[in-house]
């Protein structure tokens, strides 16, 4: 399964925001973690604006590129968790908080 998500997500940028609970220096390189999927665009200024929205509200936020039928989509993401349990559980938070969809995805951080 690793290849596969390797394959199909690629590390595009991290946002300067930061999620409380998660410090920077603790998240590994090189490995696929959970992540809170707070949006998906065709065009990237619209995953760009979603992803500057975020920031401003403190979270951290990245940009994954994801490529499926031969179509490129950018999905903004918040977060990178060790566990779908702990992702979930910011999730809810988040939903709650900022009234909107959010889902859990798993990303490869090079």
């Amino acid at each position: 399964m690793r290849g596969d998500t390797a394959k199909a997500f690629t590390y595009l940028d991290e946002g300067k925001g930061i999620l409380s609970r998660i410090e920077k220096e603790k998240i590994k390189k090189g490995r696929e973690v959970y992540a809170i999927q707070i949006g998906s665009f065709r065009e990237r200024k619209w995953a760009e604006l979603r992803r500057e929205e975020f920031e401003k509200k403190g979270y951290q936020v990245r940009i994954v590129e994801w490529r499926r039928n031969g179509e490129v989509w950018y999905r903004v993401v918040i977060g990178a968790y060790d566990t779908r349990e702990e992702a979930a559980g910011d999730m809810k938070k988040i939903k709650e908080k900022e009234g909107i969809s959010a889902w859990i995805t798993k990303i490869w951080i090079p």
